[in-house]
């Protein structure tokens, strides 16, 4: 996974994305702004635990708030806003709560929030719902369900 997420390049073989043939130093490379990774661990991989919502949100979506070399912090502060309200997150000092005080369910919520957003054409999932509370469980299935209209998903997820 982490070499088709591109965290990582590989050697041998090569990765087919649209019709496309990608050799690992070439994916390595790629553009994959079409790409979307919901990561195992959010703690580590999907978040930065002493920054706040915003900045988390921001993460994987510079391009978007960014003004030259400036960002607009604004505009991803209201994205946020409007993220958690879609979502469903808690977060007791809102879009400005660090990563690290949310609930585990509402971190991975807020990191699918993020990915989605960003409207991907594939979607790479890995154990999206593992440790998450029942409510939670089923809110991140239902916006990978919804989101088969617009993009392919690859799920990785194992029983327990």
């Amino acid at each position: 996974m982490a070499a088709l997420t591109g965290r990582i390049p590989f050697t041998r073989g090569s990765i087919t994305f649209e019709g496309k043939s990608h050799t690992g130093p070439e994916w390595f490379r790629a553009d994959k702004q079409r790409l979307t990774n919901i990561p195992e661990d959010r703690h580590h991989a999907g978040s930065v635990s002493e920054a706040s919502l915003v900045e988390n949100f921001m993460l994987t979506r510079l391009k978007e708030f960014s003004r030259g070399t400036f960002l607009a912090f604004k505009k991803a502060r209201n994205s946020t806003i409007t993220a958690m309200d879609q979502f469903s997150i808690y977060a007791p000092a809102g879009p400005s709560t660090l990563a690290r005080q949310l609930s585990g369910s509402n971190l991975q919520k807020l990191i699918l929030a993020r990915e989605l957003k960003r409207h991907p054409e594939l979607i790479i999932a890995e154990h999206p719902t593992q440790g998450l509370d029942i409510g939670a469980t089923e809110d991140v299935w239902k916006a990978l369900l919804d989101q088969r209209r617009h993009a392919g998903i690859l799920l990785v997820s194992g029983a327990t």
